[in-house]
């Protein structure tokens, strides 16, 4: 959090080191089971991901939209999930348009959005939200 901080005052919000420290600082986060404060630094900071890291690299915003959508279904709130999902297949077009559907970020990709749609039926039991989650799982190598 320190380093987040120091590099904010020193570089400003929207410099890619910040955006890298917080994608560092929210996957630890949600490693560690903090899905709500990862979820709380990373939306701020949306905006200035989509403006400044696509042109700069596209990858990285892929990243960024997946933790999103990590954090919001690791919260566990099925009135998250619409949310969460919306995020995680934006970052699946990123991955796949860049390296292609066997590369490993986007099959990182695939596995969080077939958790998510496991955890929809978990949420949601008897629920149509669960049913997308079989090709996703086709798509894994």
């Amino acid at each position: 959090l320190d380093v987040l901080e120091r590099r904010r005052a020193k570089l400003g919000d929207a410099h890619g080191e910040t955006l890298s420290s917080v994608r560092l600082l929210a996957r630890l986060w949600i490693a560690v089971g903090r899905a709500h404060e990862a979820q709380c630094l990373l939306a701020p900071f949306e905006r200035l991901a989509r403006s400044r890291l696509p042109a700069a690299e596209p990858r990285h915003l892929g990243i960024f939209l997946q933790l999103q959508g990590e954090a919001l279904v690791a919260r566990r709130d099925r009135a998250l999930l619409p949310e969460a999902e919306a995020k995680l297949l934006e970052a699946h077009a990123v991955f796949e348009r860049l390296s292609g559907a066997q590369h490993e970020d986007t099959q990182k990709c695939v596995r969080a959005i077939v958790a998510l749609y496991a955890a929809w039926e978990e949420l949601e039991p008897g629920g149509r939200r669960g049913a997308p989650r079989l090709p996703w799982e086709q798509r894994l190598e």
